[in-house]
């Protein structure tokens, strides 16, 4: 038996006002002291499982994809009013996080009456 679940995201807007009058900016694919608190914020992320049940002893094979989307320095932006902001500054170091992959294999199967479990993970 096969099964799949695919869970997706997309931040079309993450809008930030530091203080009352300050420039209002947005977010979405930036990280950094000016968007929110120094988190990440890619455009886009998702998770896709695929299982498979085989008809022999019990063996439950799975694959697991995690992706999470490029994102670029905040004050680097070619926004006005993020480029070169006083809450942080220019990073000729960490500009950009590239695109980021995970691939979680694992199995169980059924030894002498016991579930067992054997699980690897790998980054590209």
């Amino acid at each position: 038996m096969f099964g799949a679940a695919f869970n997706g995201s997309w931040l079309e807007q993450s809008t930030t006002t530091p203080y009352p009058g300050a420039p209002t900016y947005d977010c979405p694919s930036l990280f950094g002291p000016n968007c929110n608190s120094n988190s990440v914020l890619p455009r886009w992320h998702h998770t896709l499982r695929v299982n498979w049940e085989t008809p022999w002893r019990k063996l439950l094979l799975s694959a697991n994809w995690r992706f999470i989307g490029a994102t670029g320095f905040d004050n680097d932006s070619t926004q006005p009013s993020l480029r070169f902001s006083p809450f942080g500054g220019f990073d000729s170091v960490i500009r950009r996080i590239p695109n980021y992959s995970y691939l979680d294999l694992s199995g169980t199967y059924d030894l002498l009456g016991r579930q067992q479990f054997v699980g690897f993970t790998a980054k590209f």
